[in-house]
């Protein structure tokens, strides 16, 4: 997999990852690819400290992607869940999703791209609830620089590790080792979260209010 990716060049791989981490942020299109993949592949394969701008290119393509459908969400309000768009995300990923704020507020916002399924929903519903613009900015920006530096320091680290065993073993293989045990920890930090929590409460189709015009 390195391999492949090295024959593209450092540049390449870096402007292949801004496409991706925009689709990854992106309403509905998201769930098509695998975000965390993604980011340990390209950081393994530029190496270290090229892994500093994929990062950085990552970051802000998730950030400007998750704010586009944040606005998205003001400018549609309530309407966008009644939509045709709305209707292909569902209705059980939109109360997932208002689950999420309802328990945990707008700091929600910083978990979101470490939550499958309704990653690509939270700014969205987050918009659509009249959350100001620069506090979601913020949040979101917490969130996602978490997230894509976890994933380079996974990919990054293990090319430096298997460079120091002499390359005996795929970086990318490593890399992905990591991923799946970090992957595995956080999904059980969350559960245990979320059982704390209590089951969600019923949520109305109307719960959400259109954000006051101007704001």
């Amino acid at each position: 997999m390195t391999e492949v990716l090295a024959v593209l060049g450092v540049a390449a791989i870096i402007q292949l990852l801004f496409v991706l981490m925009l689709v990854d942020g992106a309403v509905l299109l998201g769930v098509l690819v695998p975000g965390d993949l993604v980011v340990v592949a390209a950081s393994t394969a530029v190496g270290w400290p090229e892994a500093l701008a994929a990062a950085t290119a990552g970051f802000v393509a998730l950030l400007a992607a998750h704010f586009v459908s944040f606005l998205l969400g003001r400018r549609t309000a309530g309407r966008i869940r009644t939509s045709r768009l709305g209707q292909r995300i569902g209705f059980a990923r939109w109360c997932r999703a208002e689950q999420v704020l309802r328990v945990g507020g707008d700091w929600a916002l910083v978990a979101t791209p470490f939550l499958p399924v309704v990653n690509t929903v939270l700014p969205v519903l987050a918009g659509s609830l009249g959350l100001g613009w620069r506090r979601f900015l913020l949040l979101a920006a917490i969130g996602d620089l978490l997230w894509v530096g976890l994933w380079t320091a996974t990919g990054a680290g293990a090319g430096l590790l298997t460079a120091g065993l002499g390359g005996i073993v795929d970086p990318f293989v490593v890399s992905i080792l990591v991923g799946v045990a970090a992957g595995a920890v956080f999904t059980l930090v969350l559960h245990r979260a979320h059982i704390a929590c209590g089951p969600p409460p019923e949520v109305p189709r109307s719960v959400i209010v259109p954000s006051p015009e101007g704001r």
